[in-house]
C-alpha cells in the first residue's frame, strides 16, 4: 500500500496567541519536525494551510496545499491534502502540526492497526483523536460531501466513515508516555515541549 502524509496547520492558534507552526522544539520548527517524522513513513508529504498563511522553512520535498474552503476547520485541510495525493497514494497519515512529540513507531503502529478499515484513529479514554490517524483514499468522496453539506466536525466524520478506534493504551509499547498524542495549545505547553 502506498502512503502519503498530510500535516494540518491551517488553524488560527487562538489559544496560543501566535501561530503554532512557528513554535520551536529542540532548535527546530515544530511544523518542520512533524513533517519530517511523517516523511519517514509516508512517501510524499504535504502541509495543508489556509490561503495566505506564511509558513516556516519545510524539509526538502514537502509541498504546501491550500484549503479550498475558508474557515471550514481541519477537515478542509484534510480534504485538500487527500486531493493533492489521491493519484499516487492509497492512504494517508494525517497529523496536526502541533504534536512535537510525534513518534515514527506510533505512526507505523497506526498503519498496522488499519487492517481492512477505512480509517484508524487513536482513542484515549473518551477522547478521540480524529486528526491524528490513517485514512484510506476511499473516504475522500464522503469527506468532500460532508464538507459541502457543512459537516465540519472531525469526530463526527470519523464515526460516519466507519473508522476503527484504536485504544491508545495499546500503543504504549511504541510510545510509553503517549507523547505522540500531546499537542501544544499554550505558551506553557510550548516551553515543556
Amino acid at each position: 500500500m502506498r502512503f502519503g502524509g498530510v500535516v494540518l496547520c491551517g488553524g488560527r492558534s487562538r489559544r496560543m496567541g501566535r501561530p503554532k507552526e512557528w513554535l520551536r522544539a529542540d532548535g527546530e520548527y515544530v511544523l518542520a519536525r512533524v513533517a519530517r517524522v511523517v516523511g519517514t513513513t509516508a512517501g510524499r508529504v504535504v502541509v495543508a494551510a489556509r490561503e495566505g498563511q506564511e509558513l516556516p522553512p519545510l524539509p526538502e520535498g514537502v509541498e504546501i496545499v491550500r484549503d479550498r474552503l475558508i474557515d471550514a476547520g481541519p477537515l478542509a485541510g484534510l480534504a485538500a491534502g487527500m486531493e493533492a495525493l489521491s493519484s499516487e497514494c492509497d492512504a494517508i497519515l494525517v497529523t496536526p502540526c502541533d504534536h512535537p512529540g510525534l513518534r515514527v513507531a506510533f505512526l507505523r503502529r497506526l498503519i498496522e492497526e488499519l487492517g481492512d478499515a477505512p480509517a484508524a484513529v487513536p482513542k484515549l479514554g473518551d477522547r478521540l483523536f480524529p486528526l491524528l490517524g490513517v485514512y484510506r483514499m476511499t473516504v475522500l468522496p464522503r469527506l468532500v460531501e460532508s464538507l459541502e453539506c457543512g459537516g465540519f466536525k472531525a469526530a463526527e466524520f470519523v464515526r460516519r466513515c466507519g473508522a476503527k478506534m484504536v485504544d491508545a493504551e495499546l500503543l504504549r509499547d511504541v510510545d510509553s508516555e503517549l507523547e505522540s498524542l500531546r499537542n501544544v495549545n499554550t505558551e506553557g505547553e510550548s516551553r515543556k515541549a
